[in-house]
Formats: C-alpha cells, sequence, structure tokens
C-alpha cells in the first residue's frame, strides 16, 4: 500500500513529505511551505507545527501534532498542555466521544532502515478505565484489506511506459496492495471508532475493546495520461493513452448528522496540479455499504469538519478552506496558508495550519496555528 507518487519538485507535495503523511521519492525542493494568510480567523495559538486533526470538546480542542508526536488540549484560554505522547514516532489523529468520556488517538513507527518495519496503534482512553491500545499495523499484516486492489498500470500499458513509470513512481508498474499503514484519522462511532489508514487505503473499525474489523477500502483512482499530463510529470509520450490506478489516501473520516461517514482522500499522484486537482471527499453508508462521492476538484484534501450547512475541506495546497453542500456544490469558505485540520463545534469551525517549512533543512521557520472562524 505504498502510495504511488509521481517525482515532481512540487514545494507542496514535499511539504507532507515531511510530515509523514506521503513518501514522494525526490519530491524534495528547496523552499517554503509557507504562503500569505488572508483569512479572517481569531488565532488561538500558536504553539502547534503540524496539526492533524483536532476534537472539539467541552474543556477544550484536542489536538494531535504530527510533528511534536504530542496530543495536546487547547482550552478557552488559549493554554496548550499535553495529554499523551505517540507510543510510535508520530502521532497522527484524535477524536473524543460524545459525551467526552473517551478519547482516542493514533501512532505510527515508520521504518528508519533495511529490514525494519511500520507499527501503528490506537490508543483508547477512558475516564476511570484502563487505556485500551490496539495493534493496527498487525491486522494489516495480517489483513492486508487492499490486497485485492490493482494499482499502477491497468490499460493500455507498453514497455516504454512501464520503464517510464517505474522510474516516476519509485515502484512497480503494477501491483497489488501492499503491506504498508499510515493511521491518518479518526472518528467516534456508535460504541468504537472508525480510522481512516492513509497509507493502507482503508476503513476500520475499532471496538471499545480493541477488537479490528475492515470497514471499507477505497477504490484505486485511475487516470489516463494526456500529452499535457506527461509533459507536466516529465514523462515520455508513450505514457499517453496509458491509464494508472493510483492509490485513494484515505485523510479523515467524519460522522454526518445522518450517521454516515464523509471522507477526504487525496489524488495517490502528485500533490501539484500535474495532473488536475483529485482530492476528493465521499460519503459512505456504513450499514449498506454504499459509497458516493460527493464533491472533486481537491487540491490537497487534507481534512473534513461537518458544519451545519455542510462540509468544510481543507485544501492545504491550495491554501484556501472550500465548503460543499450537500448536493456537492463547492464554494469558497476563506483563504488560509496552509490549512491541514478542520473541526467544528456549535457554530465555530476550528481550523489547524501547517508551520513554515524549510523544504531544504527541514527547519521550521514559523508556526503553526489553531484559529477560530463563526460560521452561523
Amino acid at each position: 500500500m505504498r502510495r504511488t507518487r509521481l517525482i515532481t519538485a512540487a514545494t507542496a507535495a514535499a511539504a507532507l513529505t515531511t510530515i509523514g503523511l506521503v513518501s514522494a521519492p525526490g519530491a524534495g525542493a528547496a523552499g517554503s511551505t509557507g504562503s500569505s494568510d488572508t483569512s479572517r480567523g481569531r488565532v488561538l495559538t500558536t504553539d502547534v507545527i503540524a496539526p492533524y486533526q483536532m476534537a472539539a470538546t467541552a474543556k477544550g480542542a484536542y489536538v494531535a501534532d504530527g510533528f511534536t508526536n504530542t496530543l495536546s488540549l487547547l482550552r478557552k484560554d488559549g493554554s496548550l498542555s499535553v495529554v499523551a505522547t505517540g507510543t510510535g514516532s508520530e502521532i497522527g489523529g484524535v477524536d473524543a466521544s460524545p459525551d467526552g468520556r473517551s478519547i482516542a488517538w493514533l501512532s505510527t513507527t515508520f521504518p528508519s532502515g533495511p529490514g525494519e518495519s511500520f507499527s501503528s496503534s490506537i490508543t483508547i482512553r477512558t475516564q476511570g478505565k484502563k487505556d485500551v491500545v490496539a495493534n493496527l499495523g498487525k491486522y494489516e499484516k495480517t489483513m492486508n484489506p487492499d490486497r485485492d486492489v490493482t494499482y499502477g498500470i491497468v490499460k493500455n500499458g507498453n514497455p516504454c511506459a512501464r520503464e517510464a513509470l517505474r522510474g516516476l513512481t519509485g515502484g512497480p508498474a503494477t501491483y497489488k496492495g501492499l503491506l504498508d499503514s499510515h493511521p491518518y484519522a479518526v472518528a467516534s462511532w456508535g460504541d468504537g471508532w472508525i480510522v481512516a489508514d492513509a497509507a493502507g487505503n482503508d476503513l476500520l473499525k475499532v471496538d471499545a475493546k480493541g477488537a479490528i474489523s475492515t470497514l471499507a477500502v477505497l477504490p484505486a483512482q485511475p487516470i489516463t495520461f494526456t500529452a499535457e499530463m506527461a509533459a507536466a510529470v516529465g514523462a515520455p509520450d508513450c505514457v499517453v493513452g496509458v491509464t494508472y490506478a493510483f492509490e485513494s489516501v484515505p485523510t479523515d473520516v467524519e460522522v454526518d448528522y445522518r450517521g454516515n461517514l464523509v471522507v477526504t482522500t487525496l489524488p495517490g499522484g502528485p500533490e501539484s496540479p500535474a495532473l488536475g486537482a483529485r482530492g476528493s471527499v465521499w460519503t459512505l453508508n456504513p450499514t449498506s455499504g454504499a459509497l458516493k462521492r460527493l464533491a472533486t476538484g481537491f487540491l490537497g484534501a487534507t481534512n473534513a469538519a461537518i458544519g451545519p450547512d455542510g462540509v468544510y475541506v481543507a485544501e492545504l495546497f491550495a491554501g484556501r478552506i472550500t465548503k460543499v453542500d450537500w448536493s456537492g456544490r463547492k464554494s469558497l469558505f476563506t483563504k488560509v496558508a496552509n490549512p491541514l485540520s478542520l473541526e467544528v463545534r456549535g457554530g465555530t469551525l476550528y481550523a489547524g495550519t501547517l508551520a513554515d517549512i524549510d523544504m531544504s533543512t527541514g527547519q521550521v521557520d514559523g508556526p503553526g496555528s489553531i484559529r477560530s472562524y463563526w460560521i452561523l
């Protein structure tokens, strides 16, 4: 389940490479993730770097920072206190139960050398009870939910195209779902939790006792190369007409007012507009399994929040937050630099932004932020 990544010089793609959401061999270009900020939001704190996901509660907002590997609570006075440190090399998503008595967060350890393997987990903490830790990485290695999904070249392949796309993606020209896990987002659902695994390309159910099962595997995302697409990624003419199925890369899962799930996905290929803005928002009926694409055309759909008037989507690489109504119609909510995560509570939208990171050195040159917007 290696996210197939075309090698480009897009600084935006390098931003996510640095914080571990995607792997983009050779994509890191010198530069910065910062951009102009024209938002109207009120800044609540700048003591964050990579706020992957938030969970707003009566106590305040829990913030999972993937760069500092911490789960913190942002209180109404703006103070930020550490609640937990990730059990792996990165802490990912976080959510809270509706009554606020339980929280869950995700951790991933990435391989750092030859022969090493990934590990990932979800920790469920309930007041008055011992923490429950479920081994998501072991489940992936045992079940590999997308093992039957074909990625890569699926139509009109030829030897030249296979060689070119192997070089551009750093992997096989065609392959089945591989073993990989990067749980990136979690949502409270009933008496359990739903986990979006960005590397597993799936949604997993975890009950209160830590038992794991597969809810859904997200579909592959095929594109057929045009001459313009080939030129944009530096591919030879022999790839024109080739259909290539990218991985789905789910980045968030939320529960709407009807009990359905709302899922955001990255395009699984370049996060630049080279192949078009292909991020999507999906709805999934968890009972019937019916999956529907609500909207597409997003540039880096890294997170979503359910508001009273639709779905708010963070477009990291477009520098904006977009509102999608339930018919799929999109409108600009606000422009903001590096929007990474969103959460709604009451009439307030909370947005977490990625810090200004120098891609040539990995140095943090400016802080991230948590800010709030009034949406009613």
